[in-house]
């Protein structure tokens, strides 16, 4: 029978760390080698996830817009409503790669729910495919790079400006001394639309936006005034804005985060639980090493 030359007491201590030892190498190490290719599993199914992706686009900053963008330039019958999606020819980013900057400044997406170029796509498909009969918008290109200029040639921010008439949430402006402004200035009468709220019990409007009527060589007149025609592709929830007073309101934008900050984030959100993988796999070996020395002194003993 083999007897244990260390004190009863010692003996026993020893015995009860080396089971305890023993206990991690069996159990703790498992829950380790799962935990290590758990974690190595989140990050592939991370990298890969469309809702992990989505997760870092809400990560958003905000600021003002305080002057007019571009919604659209859309080509119209004058009769019914329409037309709209014209053409099978697909929207590619690629082709107005070198308009990003510009269009991002007068033509963003201030739809936070959404990729900054789905309101391009979205435009082109619409309105875009119905221009291409046009020389000066027969392309992709063309029809973006016409409606930039045009941007630039009417510009109703400058316009209004030059008058002391800017955005801002205090102050109400007649909606005929707007018009007479843009009149002056353009040539023709353009339409003004309306957001209409009630606030308390009296009807508030804020001015949503600018149409200007033109025909295909560009050149201006005026509005017609018919709802099957000019209207039928408004905002939701807008009219024409009808006399009295309006509002010509700042818009918050919620915007997301571009695309590098978008992986930026993912990448270093990545690379932390790589790290804390390896380094709980070290933890493990160590442990597991010290469980080894342990073993062979108390086989010694």
């Amino acid at each position: 029978m083999a007897t244990n030359s260390l004190p009863d007491g010692q003996g026993r201590d020893d015995l009860e760390v080396c089971k305890q030892q023993m206990d991690f190498f069996k159990y703790g190490c498992k829950f380790c080698l799962n935990y290590f290719i758990e974690c190595i599993l989140l990050i592939l199914f991370e990298h890969a996830s469309p809702i992990n992706l989505f997760f870092f686009t809400l990560k958003i900053f905000i600021y003002y817009i305080n002057s007019f963008i571009i919604h659209g330039l859309w080509p119209s019958s004058g009769k019914t409503e329409g037309p709209k999606n014209c053409s099978s020819v697909h929207f590619d980013m690629n082709k107005i790669k070198n308009l990003t900057n510009e269009l991002q400044h007068a033509w963003p997406n201030i739809y936070s729910n959404s990729a900054p170029n789905d309101f391009w796509k979205h435009e082109w498909k619409t309105h875009g495919t119905c221009a291409l009969s046009l020389n000066t918008t027969g392309t992709e290109y063309l029809f973006f790079r016409k409606t930039l200029d045009l941007m630039k040639k009417y510009n109703a921010s400058t316009f209004l400006s030059k008058m002391n008439i800017t955005p801002n949430d205090t102050t109400p402006y007649v909606t005929k001394t707007i018009e007479s402004v843009l009149q002056k200035k353009l040539g023709v009468m353009p339409n003004l639309q309306c957001y209409r709220y009630k606030l308390g019990k009296r009807q508030t409007y804020l001015l949503a936006e600018i149409r200007i009527c033109m025909d295909k060589q560009f050149k201006l007149f005026k509005c017609p005034n018919g709802d099957s025609t000019l209207y039928w592709n408004r905002l939701s929830q807008t009219q024409r804005c009808y006399g009295g007073k309006i509002y010509f309101p700042e818009i918050k934008k919620i915007n997301p985060l571009k695309e590098n900050h978008k992986y930026m984030i993912l990448l270093n959100f990545m690379r932390l639980q790589f790290f804390l993988c390896i380094g709980y796999v070290i933890c493990c070996w160590y442990n597991v090493a010290h469980v080894y020395v342990g073993r062979n002194k108390h086989d010694e003993l």
